[in-house]
């Protein structure tokens, strides 16, 4: 609803696909999708760091669609990181990612964690 909000005051030019249960319903698939649709539209506050680096950053809430030129110049970044042909570094890393995320369970810890909350964000402010 936030960001339909934002979408109607002219905040950001198009609703982000992401969706934040793709990442938290166990499929190595979903999360792909996930990390995807943040780098497609990074309006999440989605980073990506390499080396202590950041090389891909949104804009925390205003950013528009990656634009045409960021795809090829994050695939080129990553290509001193991820082995694959020409033009297939940055999906290998939605892969990687995914794969990382599904085995180490991590999201699985995560949830578990922000279970104990008791007040969430509107309590939280009372």
């Amino acid at each position: 609803m936030h960001q339909a909000l934002k979408l109607h005051q002219g905040a950001i030019s198009e609703l982000s696909q992401y969706n934040p249960l793709d990442l938290f319903l166990g499929s190595k698939e979903r999360i792909r999708k996930a990390t995807k649709d943040l780098f497609i539209t990074p309006q999440n506050n989605f980073r990506v760091f390499l080396n202590d680096v950041l090389i891909l950053r949104g804009l925390g809430g205003g950013t528009r669609k990656t634009d045409s030129h960021m795809p090829q110049a994050f695939e080129e970044r990553l290509k001193s990181v991820v082995d694959a042909h020409k033009g297939h570094c940055t999906e290998n890393l939605f892969t990687l990612v995914a794969e990382t995320m599904h085995k180490s369970r991590v999201l699985d810890q995560l949830l578990e964690v922000q279970k104990f909350d008791n007040f969430d964000i509107e309590g939280a402010i009372h």
